[in-house]
């Protein structure tokens, strides 16, 4: 139940979300304003869920181990899939929006 809510629920708010299972993960990718970004949503059995947001850029490969290791990306938590599906894709428009911003010299 928990994936597939978050699935239905990310997938009404981003384009082209593919997911599949990566050991205790579930990868999943999505554009969300032209961006690609990776959402690896751990399965557990306690009263939390959890998800790590971060831009495919960010990393070197599509893998929620790598993505748990790096100081990059940001969290969502909460009880509910929905409410995290929701919290999530808020979280994923905040990333994109600061990589616009951020000027390079």
């Amino acid at each position: 139940m928990l994936v597939e809510e978050f699935t239905r629920v990310l997938s009404e708010k981003a384009r082209r979300v593919i997911r599949e299972r990566e050991g205790g993960y579930i990868l999943l990718v999505a554009e969300i304003l032209g961006k690609r970004l990776l959402f690896c949503l751990k399965e557990s059995h306690a009263e939390y869920y959890y998800v790590k947001i971060i831009p495919e850029d960010d990393l070197s490969s599509l893998s929620c181990k790598e993505a748990e290791y790096s100081p990059l990306g940001l969290y969502a938590f909460s009880k509910s899939p929905v409410e995290l599906a929701k919290k999530s894709y808020e979280k994923a428009i905040a990333l994109v929006t600061r990589s616009e911003r951020t000027i390079v010299y």
